[in-house]
Protein backbone atom coordinates (compact mmCIF):
# COMPACT_ATOMS: atom_id res chain seq x y z
CA UNK A 1 0.00 0.00 0.00
CA UNK A 2 0.89 3.93 -0.08
CA UNK A 3 1.39 5.28 2.72
CA UNK A 4 1.04 8.57 3.50
CA UNK A 5 1.57 11.07 6.34
CA UNK A 6 -0.33 14.37 7.72
CA UNK A 7 3.19 16.38 8.17
CA UNK A 8 6.31 16.65 8.01
CA UNK A 9 7.50 15.65 11.51
CA UNK A 10 4.78 12.75 11.21
CA UNK A 11 6.68 11.39 8.06
CA UNK A 12 10.15 12.66 9.61
CA UNK A 13 10.09 10.38 12.87
CA UNK A 14 8.29 7.05 11.07
CA UNK A 15 11.04 7.01 8.12
CA UNK A 16 13.95 7.37 9.97
CA UNK A 17 14.58 4.58 12.98
CA UNK A 18 16.71 6.70 15.00
CA UNK A 19 14.22 9.72 16.01
CA UNK A 20 12.07 6.35 16.57
CA UNK A 21 14.25 5.28 18.86
CA UNK A 22 14.84 8.65 20.10
CA UNK A 23 10.97 9.17 21.06
CA UNK A 24 10.10 5.69 22.02
CA UNK A 25 13.39 3.28 23.00
CA UNK A 26 14.70 0.69 20.69
CA UNK A 27 12.07 -2.24 21.67
CA UNK A 28 9.09 -0.09 20.19
CA UNK A 29 10.89 1.79 17.33
CA UNK A 30 11.23 -1.69 15.90
CA UNK A 31 7.71 -3.01 16.01
CA UNK A 32 6.79 0.46 14.66
CA UNK A 33 9.33 0.03 11.70
CA UNK A 34 8.27 -4.02 11.16
CA UNK A 35 4.82 -2.88 11.15
CA UNK A 36 5.09 -0.27 8.86
CA UNK A 37 6.73 -2.67 6.58
CA UNK A 38 4.01 -5.03 6.99
CA UNK A 39 1.57 -2.14 5.51
CA UNK A 40 3.43 -1.08 2.78
CA UNK A 41 4.55 -4.77 1.33
CA UNK A 42 0.39 -5.20 1.57
CA UNK A 43 -1.66 -4.76 -1.51
CA UNK A 44 -4.57 -3.41 0.32
CA UNK A 45 -5.94 -3.34 3.83
CA UNK A 46 -7.80 -6.95 3.18
CA UNK A 47 -4.15 -8.69 3.84
CA UNK A 48 -3.54 -6.85 7.16
CA UNK A 49 -4.67 -9.67 9.37
CA UNK A 50 -6.91 -8.41 13.07
CA UNK A 51 -5.46 -11.69 14.66
CA UNK A 52 -2.23 -11.32 17.20
CA UNK A 53 0.42 -10.71 16.92
CA UNK A 54 -0.61 -8.20 14.28
CA UNK A 55 -4.04 -7.62 15.39
CA UNK A 56 -5.15 -4.90 13.23
CA UNK A 57 -8.60 -3.25 14.84
CA UNK A 58 -10.66 -0.54 13.07
CA UNK A 59 -12.93 1.81 14.70
CA UNK A 60 -16.56 1.80 13.20
CA UNK A 61 -17.52 5.19 14.23
CA UNK A 62 -14.60 7.14 13.13
CA UNK A 63 -13.15 4.60 10.22
CA UNK A 64 -9.60 4.92 12.22
CA UNK A 65 -7.03 1.85 12.25
CA UNK A 66 -4.79 0.87 15.16
CA UNK A 67 -1.86 -1.48 15.04
CA UNK A 68 -0.80 -2.58 18.51
CA UNK A 69 3.39 -1.77 18.72
CA UNK A 70 4.00 -2.79 22.09
CA UNK A 71 1.90 -3.06 25.58
CA UNK A 72 2.14 0.71 25.23
CA UNK A 73 1.67 1.87 22.62
CA UNK A 74 -0.77 1.76 18.72
CA UNK A 75 0.26 2.94 15.29
CA UNK A 76 -2.91 4.70 14.50
CA UNK A 77 -3.87 5.49 10.53
CA UNK A 78 -6.75 5.77 8.34
CA UNK A 79 -7.47 5.15 4.65
CA UNK A 80 -6.57 8.05 2.86
CA UNK A 81 -9.35 8.05 0.31
CA UNK A 82 -12.07 8.05 3.53
CA UNK A 83 -11.04 10.21 6.19
CA UNK A 84 -14.09 9.97 8.48
CA UNK A 85 -16.33 7.58 7.27
CA UNK A 86 -16.63 3.67 8.14
CA UNK A 87 -14.86 1.22 5.82
CA UNK A 88 -17.13 -0.95 4.08
CA UNK A 89 -14.83 -2.80 1.77
CA UNK A 90 -11.05 -3.16 3.10
CA UNK A 91 -9.71 -4.62 0.02
CA UNK A 92 -10.49 -1.23 -1.65
CA UNK A 93 -8.24 0.68 0.89
CA UNK A 94 -5.12 0.53 -1.07
CA UNK A 95 -3.73 3.67 0.16
CA UNK A 96 -3.77 4.88 4.05
CA UNK A 97 -2.69 7.84 5.97
CA UNK A 98 -0.67 7.77 9.25
CA UNK A 99 -2.01 9.63 11.92
CA UNK A 100 0.45 9.11 14.97
CA UNK A 101 1.76 6.97 17.31
CA UNK A 102 -0.66 6.90 20.47
CA UNK A 103 -0.50 5.35 23.90
CA UNK A 104 -2.91 2.09 24.67
CA UNK A 105 -5.89 3.01 26.18
CA UNK A 106 -4.16 0.73 29.23
CA UNK A 107 -1.09 2.48 29.02
CA UNK A 108 -3.43 6.29 29.05
CA UNK A 109 -5.05 5.04 32.25
CA UNK A 110 -1.85 4.45 33.85
CA UNK A 111 -0.41 8.26 33.21
CA UNK A 112 -1.46 10.89 35.97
Amino acid sequence: MKIRFPDKACQELCNHHRNLVHAFGEEIARRICCMLSLLQAAPNMAEIPAKPPVSCTVSPASGKFTLNVGKTHQLEFRAANSPVAPIDDLSAVKEIEILGIIPTPAARGKQR
